[in-house]
């Protein structure tokens, strides 16, 4: 048996090679067996990157790109049992033939914690095309002297580098404008947005590139003050808290801290417009948006610092540092700049050039995100150029520990949009701006002045309708309380919400309408299902009031059918009270029924009380001093009524006042038209006739509303009461006390309201006599053409309208009123056309129609037919005087048959 003997290795020895030189040697051994065993060549563990040797031959191979020395363990094992080996260790040194440098880098980290860092950022819009003009017909203009607010359909405005960190909570927000003209008036109402982008871009002159951009959910109703003053830039050209704005964009998930933020007004309402002062015009003076923040109380910040060093022996170039931070955290800031920048969590250093012995400090701040707790570890690494005789330095890495903190609890932000709102605009209360810093808010909890009902109480974003208000500026206060997914509750806070005084600018039928829709959202918070139908009830009353037959215009009743209209409203005020009477609902609900029995009321009041001013002061020669007093004492008996709040009553007093006075208004128009009324006596005579004839038909009217609603109102609290009480009680008994219930309420109630027309028998006016007297003498409109009839033009000559006048007897010049058909012109073909003219007055009835002939003739024509024309304008004449002659024989005849009419009716009224 032979034993196996181990190979031996050739001696190598140490080899020196420059940096970026391949190095190359093969080794060699020897086996003393006989026939030789294989060897295979290897290197062992610890062996530079990229060197290798060859398992056959031993070539060995490496290219160092980093010098300094290196050790190299070089093997060579045979292939016996067992197997045997040799080594050598050799010292491998790289030289230099360049520069070199050994940069290093250095982190280190400080966790702080803020206590509510607030910050403000006042920015210009500051280029040309960042403020802008779309107008109605979808054009886009970048360079207007001003913006046209309320006149364009849009104005968009960007402002640049808004340094707002993620997370940061709006707490105030405004866009200052400065005026370009001396005086800017009159109503104008806008409304502003912002655009729902994470960084918008600048505007171009591409159509709708303004109108087509998203906008933000919040929006906020600016009716604009006057602007007087050339270059002010004051409160008036202040724009509304647009706090719930700016916090929508800067919530979205795409915001970076240095973002776009852009503001679209659109125009809302109102004929005047107000002119600021844009970009081309002055820059110090273009727009400005103002924004206050802070950061959340408790909020963890890490403030890392790296130092930069070249040790040397060269200066390094392209000194490049980079740090990617770790998601437990958010990045907000980096500097130097621009050497280094920010994008998401990644952070990217470039310095050109680095002198040795020289260093440079970058500072990064980040937000610790919410709920994180443990180790939060960060490395950063640095390279140059040149070769590094020591990249272990090249890497740092700080490790920074978060200690688990109880709940913090959260923060409430209150806001309202639209802030402020006109009356009877649905507004809607949010708490975007509500944060936690460790956790989830999960509940909302808002309370509401007494009189206002929200959608829910308990709703993130709840809503309520704009009370009217009766005088300008009212304000209502709102509280919010958020809870946390810990069950930690926030404070509290309150926003204010004003409520613009628009009765000076909404119609009369416009308020009902408002009162209308109020009823409507007042009806989900019902309890009772008998609060429903009288509310349903009084919204068709309501309805029934707003009748276009009771009307002249939205804001003035007709003196005809006027009343009417009130004592709708009465019989709506009436159910209502009973609702509150009936005292089935929350208090808050029977506050806002009593709010809008109000309403209701102060209607009615002003159209009696401005019906009586303008009475007395058109009574200047005293002939109706009488009969304005009987209107006074009613308005005066109705303010008694409101002051036991006995509303109904009161709004049929202010009803009686206003007919007393619209009747004596109609009679006293009819002067100048019916001989009849000529004397003060007569229309006093008159006046009196129908009052007495109007008090009997109100007196029955009310005495069967009364019993109706009294007979229908006793049912139904029969009925409910039974219903609850049929538990303890037989049916029987219930049937018997629900009918003795009834008749004594019908019966009383109707004594009541008998007794009380009564009183005032000879104080109400009906308007149904006057509509006989009314009709009676209305006359129909008379048209008359203008210029000759018939018309002649040449063939193929162009056809020019010579028009006609009308007027009323009633209702004046109603010209413009006229219905003209000259479609059947044909200038192009001779022959006879027909143009007709008709009209109708107010009371449409329609006026004779008229007709011309249009004649179109070749030019040899002309004279024999204006000859002729000629002839037929004299004959025309002459039967018109002549018509004209017999005309007014008969007219004279018929008055006299008129007066003989009149004095016989005179002479009956007298007995």
């Amino acid at each position: 048996m032979t034993l196996n003997t181990t190979p031996v290795l050739s001696p190598i020895g140490d080899q020196s090679v420059d940096e970026s030189t391949t190095l190359t040697f093969t080794a060699t051994a020897t086996d003393a067996e006989v026939p030789p065993q294989s060897l295979t060549f290897s290197l062992d563990a610890g062996a530079p990157p990229g060197a290798t040797i060859d398992s056959l031959t031993g070539e060995f191979s490496w290219t160092p790109t980093t010098i300094g020395t290196f050790t190299v363990t070089v093997r060579v094992t045979d292939d016996g049992t067992p197997s045997l080996d040799d080594f050598e260790t050799i010292t491998i040194t790289v030289v230099s033939l360049g520069n070199d440098a050994d940069v290093s880098i250095v982190k280190s980290g400080e966790l702080i914690t803020s206590g509510g860092t607030t910050g403000v950022i006042d920015v210009r819009v500051a280029t040309g095309t960042d403020d802008a003009e779309e107008d109605d017909d979808e054009d886009v203009s970048l360079n207007s002297s001003d913006l046209d607010l309320n006149e364009e359909e849009y104005v968009g405005m960007r402002f640049n580098g808004i340094e707002i960190p993620d997370g940061a909570t709006i707490t105030n927000a405004y866009v200052q404008f400065t005026t370009e003209d001396d005086e800017d008036t009159g109503y104008a109402k806008v409304k502003i947005f912002a655009q729902d982008s994470d960084n918008p871009q600048t505007f171009t002159n591409q159509d709708e590139n303004i109108s087509s951009r998203p906008t933000t959910s919040a929006s906020v109703s600016w009716i604009i003050p006057d602007w007087i003053g050339e270059g002010t830039a004051g409160a008036p050209q202040q724009t509304p808290d647009i706090t719930a704005l700016i916090q929508e964009v800067v919530d979205r998930n795409g915001w970076n801290s240095g973002n776009s933020i852009a503001i679209i007004v659109e125009e809302d309402s109102g004929s005047a417009d107000r002119d600021a002062i844009s970009y081309e015009t002055n820059p110090n003076k273009a727009p400005l948006l103002h924004i206050e923040y802070e950061i959340p109380s408790e909020q963890s910040i890490i403030n890392y610092t790296l130092e930069i060093d070249n040790n040397g022996p060269d200066a390094a170039t392209n000194v490049i540092v980079s740090d990617v931070l770790p998601s437990q955290v958010t990045g907000q800031s980096v500097s130097p700049s621009p050497e280094c920048t920010l994008s998401g969590n990644a952070v990217t250093c470039d310095f050109s050039s680095l002198p040795a012995g020289s260093d440079e400090t970058i500072t990064i701040t980040t937000l610790v995100n919410s709920g994180v707790s443990g180790v939060i570890s960060n490395t950063a690494t640095v390279s140059a150029d040149e070769s590094d005789p020591n990249p272990s330095n090249n890497e740092s890495t700080k490790n920074i520990t978060i200690e688990e903190s109880a709940n913090n609890p959260p923060t409430a932000k209150a806001s309202a949009t639209p802030n402020p709102a006109d009356e009877g605009v649905i507004v809607t209360l949010l708490s975007t701006g509500s944060s936690d810093s460790d956790g989830t808010i999960i509940s909302y909890a808002w309370t509401a002045p007494t009189g206002i009902i929200l959608s829910d109480v308990t709703a993130s974003s709840p809503t309520f309708t704009a009370p009217l208000v009766e005088s300008p500026g009212e304000t209502l206060v709102f509280s919010l309380v958020v809870t946390d997914d810990e069950g930690a509750s926030s404070d509290p806070d309150t926003v204010s919400v004003g409520i613009n005084d628009v009765s000076s600018v909404q119609t009369v039928q416009q308020q009902k309408q408002a009162i209308i829709d109020e009823l409507k959202n007042l009806k989900s918070s019902a309890e009772s299902q008998q609060t429903v139908k009288r509310i349903d009830r009084a919204v068709q009353d309501v309805k029934k009031s707003l009748d276009q037959k009771y009307w002249i215009d939205e804001n003035t009743l007709d003196p005809k059918q006027g009343k009417h209209s009130i004592h709708e409203e009465e019989k709506a005020v009436k159910r209502l009270m009973n609702i509150i009477k009936q005292d089935k609902e929350s208090e808050s609900f029977l506050n806002f029924i009593q709010e809008i029995i109000d309403q209701i009321t102060l209607i009615d009041k002003t159209f009696a009380e401005n019906a009586i001013s303008q009475a007395q002061a058109a009574n200047t020669d005293g002939k109706f001093t009488k009969l304005i007093q009987k209107a006074v004492d009613n308005f005066e008996k109705g303010l008694d009524y409101e002051d036991d709040g006995k509303y109904d009553k009161a709004i049929h007093s202010y009803e009686k006042a206003w007919t007393i006075v619209a009747v004596l208004n109609i009679l006293d128009s009819l002067d100048s038209q019916i001989s009849e009324f000529t004397t003060a006596a007569i229309k006093s005579e008159l006046i009196d006739d129908l009052v007495e004839e109007s008090s009997e038909e109100s007196s029955e009217e009310s005495s069967e509303e009364s019993s109706e609603e009294s007979s229908e109102e006793s049912s139904e609290e029969s009925s409910e009461e039974s219903s609850e009480e049929s538990s303890e009680e037989s049916s029987e008994e219930s049937s018997e006390e629900s009918s003795e219930e009834s008749s004594e309420e019908s019966s009383e109630e109707s004594s009541e309201e008998s007794s009380e027309e009564e009183k005032t028998e000879d104080e109400n006016v009906d308007l149904k006599s006057q509509n006989d007297v009314i009709i009676d003498v209305n006359t129909a409109p008379v048209i008359v053409l203008n210029g000759t009839n018939p018309q002649i033009i040449t063939l193929d000559g162009d056809y020019t309208e010579l028009n006609a006048t009308a007027t009323d007897l009633e209702d004046g010049d109603i010209s413009g009123s006229i219905v003209i058909n000259s479609t059947a012109v044909n200038t192009a073909i001779l022959g006879n056309y027909t143009v007709t003219y008709n009209v109708s007055d107010s009371l449409a009835l329609p006026a004779e129609e008229q007709i011309r002939t249009v004649q179109v003739v070749n030019d040899a024509m002309i004279d024999v037919v204006e000859e002729k024309t000629d002839d037929t304008t004299e004959k025309s004449t002459d039967d018109t005087t002549e018509k004209s002659t017999d005309d007014t024989t008969e007219k004279s005849t018929e008055e006299e048959k008129t007066d003989d009419t009149t004095e016989k009716s005179t002479e009956e009224r007298k007995d």
